[in-house]
């Protein structure tokens, strides 16, 4: 269904007489008219009245190219990306579990990243997971949980930690902070724009409104 498929059936089909338009060029004999075709810019082209040259022209075979059909495995599912908002949503690269702290003193953002570092090696002692703090902007700080292969792996950690919040941190009031899976591109993405909101949408859009 390419736009280029015509282009491609011409150009299959001129490789396929290679050899009789050689031969036919060869034999060809041109006798250049003492006057040329003028062409003007914006104009018209104009001819003006030249000899004829009686030249036979051999009959070019027309080859008819039969294109294979291409069959395509249905059973191979392509990855899934979605564009929205500056944001493009690609489940199979790796991402991470983003903790939102929106105004919530320096003391209380390093206690909750104790607390959910403690979280994780009493439940995910064999996975290498990490937490460091950033900045979205100045009322926002973040705590990033690398460690996850795709969408999928931090999706099913960010279940399990946001059921634990509440009492892993329970002196945090629930209004405080939130939770999201985000690639490191849009990670990059999200710390220029600052448009959570927009991001939060393209999740609940593909992910069934869990965030």
């Amino acid at each position: 269904d390419s736009e280029l498929k015509n282009k491609a059936l011409t150009l299959a089909d001129v490789l396929g007489r290679r050899d009789s338009i050689e031969r036919y060029l060869t034999q060809f004999q041109v006798t250049r008219a003492e006057e040329e075709v003028a062409i003007f810019a914006e104009e018209k082209t104009v001819e003006k009245e030249k000899p004829v040259v009686k030249t036979a022209v051999p009959a070019v075979p027309v080859i008819t190219v039969n294109m294979p059909k291409i069959k395509i495995d249905s059973t191979i599912q392509q990855p899934k990306s979605y564009v929205s908002g500056g944001f493009l949503l690609e489940p199979n690269k790796p991402h991470v579990l983003m903790m939102v702290l929106k105004k919530v003193d320096g003391m209380y953002v390093n206690e909750a990243k104790n607390a959910f570092a403690r979280y994780n090696r009493e439940s995910y002692l064999t996975q290498s997971l990490v937490i460091s703090r950033d900045i979205l902007d100045a009322e926002r700080v973040l705590l990033i949980t690398t460690g996850f292969a795709d969408a999928d792996a931090a999706l099913k950690y960010f279940d399990k930690v946001k059921k634990a919040a509440p009492r892993e941190i329970a002196w945090l009031a629930a209004d405080k902070y939130s939770f999201y899976i985000i690639s490191a591109e849009n990670l990059a993405s999200l710390k220029v724009n600052k448009d959570l909101e927009a991001y939060r949408i393209l999740l609940n859009a593909n992910f069934g409104n869990r965030f």
